[in-house]
């Protein structure tokens, strides 16, 4: 009868070992999170250069304006397109820039005369 007592208490010591192991597992693992903070910087300025060039008047027409404003805001390793999509999807090309394949792309509809239009802001790194 001993000699069953002495067994049960490896297996329990075993058991909570394989138990303690499980758990340590567990907690050690910290997923890694996306930590692009330059593709977040990114949006966060598109959106914004966006929306704060069209509050200011900018003539979306004038190639000169809207490069202008934008050169002067945007770093100089971030490239840059922009488009108006008419209603008819008739694309109308501004500012014709090769961007890179892995770009953000910004837009928002905007009223232009008795048109209705999509301006697309699209941006990328050129590094």
């Amino acid at each position: 009868m001993g000699h069953k007592k002495g067994f049960i208490h490896v297996i329990e010591i075993v058991v909570i070992s394989v138990l303690i192991l499980f758990a340590f597992a567990q907690f050690s693992y910290v997923p890694s999170m996306d930590t692009d903070w330059t593709k977040t910087k990114l949006n966060l300025q598109g959106n914004d250069l966006l929306f704060s060039l069209d509050r200011s008047g900018i003539d979306w027409f004038d190639e000169e304006s809207v490069d202008n404003a934008l050169s002067e805001t945007l770093a100089q390793n971030v490239i840059y397109r922009v488009m108006l999509i008419d209603q008819n999807s008739n694309i109308i090309p501004i500012i014709d820039n090769p961007v890179p394949a892995d770009a953000l792309t910004f837009s928002f509809y905007k009223i232009i005369g008795e048109q209705i239009y999509e301006v697309i802001l699209i941006m990328g790194y050129t590094f």
